[in-house]
Formats: structure tokens, sequence, C-alpha cells
């Protein structure tokens, strides 16, 4: 197990706005319509980079 790419994964930009979006509905400063429209965004961003990395050439060294 690569402890640091599941670092860098859990560290990236796109997660820490989930988080942080998780965190402000459970508070009540957003609604729940709009922690859907980022999660949304951050499940297809994620599915983008994994079928980048599948159809790249080299996806035997870069694993999504």
């Amino acid at each position: 197990m690569d402890w640091k790419a599941i670092l860098e994964r859990l560290l990236s930009r796109k997660f820490i706005v989930w988080v942080v979006a998780t965190v402000l509905v459970f508070m009540g400063k957003i609604e729940g319509w709009m922690w859907i429209a980022i999660t949304g965004t951050y499940m297809g961003v994620n599915l983008a980079d994994w079928l980048v990395a599948l159809k790249s050439p080299d996806n035997e060294t870069r694993k999504p």
C-alpha cells in the first residue's frame, strides 16, 4: 500500500472542497441542493481523471 499516494489523494483540492461543503451543509450554512451539485462535480471530475488514466498509453504506471 502506497501511503504517499493515499495522502496525496486525501489532500487534493477537490476532496478538501467536498469536505468543507459537507461540514457547511451539516452546519446549515448551505442548502442540500448545493451539496448535491458539489458532490456531483467532485464525482464527475474523479471519473474523468480515471477515464483519462485508462486511455493513457502509460496506464500501467499511472493508476487512478
